[in-house]
C-alpha cells in the first residue's frame, strides 16, 4: 500500500523527468525503510526499470518471474534458480534454406518439440522477448547476413540469462566462420557447430541441453541427413 513515488501535488514536479530516472534508487529506499526481501526488491525493480528494455517485455515473462519469486521466498526446490518457460515445449528454428526447414520442422516435431521457423533472426530474438521458448536453432551459416544471425543468437542468450529463463541454444556455422563457433566452447546452455553437422548431433544436443528431452531414449536416429 506504499506509494513507490513520493506523492505531490505538484504537477511540475510529478512529471519532472528526475523522478522517474531515479526510480530504482527510490526504490532501494523505500524497500531499506520497509525492510522488504531481497527477491521481491529484485523483482519490482525490474518491473519499473527507467530503462524500458531493462524491464518485462511480456505478461507471461512477468507472470514466469512472480512464480520464480514467489519460490524463492519460499525456500522451494528452485529458489534462486533459472525459471522454465511456461506453455508447451517449443523450438524456434532460423533457417534460410526451405528443404533443411522442412527436414527440422519434422525432426523437431517427432521429438515432442511446437516447431516455430524463419529465415529471420531477428524474428527469433522478438518473439523471445515477447514470449520465451525452451530452444532455439539459428543457422547462421545459411543466412544471407551470418554476422546478424550469430548476433541475434547472443542477444537472444544474453536476454534469457538477464531474466533468469533456461534456454538452450544452438548455432550452426560455416568453416569459414569457426571462429564464431569457438565463443561458445564450454557453454553449459548452448552448443555450436561447424559444418558439416548431421542432424543426429544437434538432436544429441538438445537432449543434453534440454530438460525435458533428458528423459527420452535417444535410440538409433532416423533421418541423419549432414547439413
Amino acid at each position: 500500500g506504499e506509494p513507490l513515488m513520493p506523492p505531490t501535488k505538484d504537477k511540475h514536479a510529478r512529471m519532472a523527468s528526475r523522478r522517474f530516472e531515479l526510480v530504482e534508487e527510490t526504490l532501494a529506499a523505500r524497500a531499506s525503510a520497509l525492510e522488504l526481501p531481497r527477491p521481491l526488491v529484485n523483482l519490482i525493480a525490474k518491473a519499473v526499470a527507467f530503462d524500458p528494455m531493462r524491464r518485462f517485455q511480456s505478461p507471461g515473462l512477468f507472470l514466469d518471474a512472480i512464480r520464480a519469486t514467489r519460490a524463492e521466498m519460499a525456500g522451494g526446490s528452485h529458489a534462486g534458480g533459472p525459471i522454465r518457460p511456461s506453455g508447451p515445449l517449443t523450438i524456434f528454428v532460423v533457417e534460410a534454406n526451405q528443404k533443411l526447414q522442412d527436414i527440422f520442422r519434422e525432426k523437431f516435431k517427432r521429438l515432442g518439440f511446437r516447431v516455430l521457423i524463419s529465415a529471420d533472426p531477428i524474428q527469433a530474438l522478438k518473439r523471445y522477448q515477447q514470449q520465451a521458448y525452451h530452444a532455439v536453432l539459428i543457422d547462421a551459416g545459411s543466412a544471407p547476413n551470418a554476422r546478424a544471425a550469430v548476433d541475434a543468437f547472443g542477444d537472444l542468450l544474453k536476454f534469457a540469462r538477464e531474466n533468469r529463463l533456461e534456454t538452450a541454444g544452438v548455432l550452426v556455422v560455416n568453416e569459414d566462420q569457426r571462429a564464431w563457433a569457438d565463443e561458445y566452447e564450454g557453454s553449459l546452455t548452448a552448443a555450436a557447430f561447424v559444418r558439416p553437422v548431421t542432424m543426429n548431433q544437434i538432436t544429441k544436443a538438445l537432449r543434453d541441453l534440454v530438460p525435458e528431452l533428458a528423459s527420452h531414449a535417444s535410440g538409433p536416429q532416423s533421418g541423419n541427413a549432414e547439413m
